[in-house]
């Protein structure tokens, strides 16, 4: 059985200088534990639910490089698919540039 382990708050620290040090932290020790998968959310604001959504929310891929940068064999990976994401950023951004020109 494969495990992975999927970091989806990051408002614990509550001091937000801590956050890049305990995401690259919990990483290695997901590593260490033998965890297979280390995913992050990756969307631009926290989602309402599970958190508050004022909660702090980081850029997926550049979230997910800092972490990647401290393993070498858990595989850090997005929520979704890398494409379904592009698809849905480009989506929502595209349009909006155009207003802006």
């Amino acid at each position: 059985m494969r495990l992975g382990l999927h970091y989806w708050s990051y408002s614990r620290p509550v001091d937000p200088a801590a956050i890049a040090a305990t995401l690259g932290e919990t990483a290695r020790i997901a590593e260490a534990a033998e965890v297979s998968a280390f995913s992050v959310m990756d969307h631009f604001v926290q989602l309402e639910g599970p958190a508050a959504a004022d909660d702090p929310m980081l850029e997926g891929y550049s979230t997910l490089a800092y972490a990647g940068m401290g393993v070498s064999e858990v595989q850090v990976m997005p929520d979704r698919h890398p494409v379904e994401y592009t698809e849905q950023l480009a989506a929502q951004v595209v349009p909006r540039l155009a207003e802006v020109a």
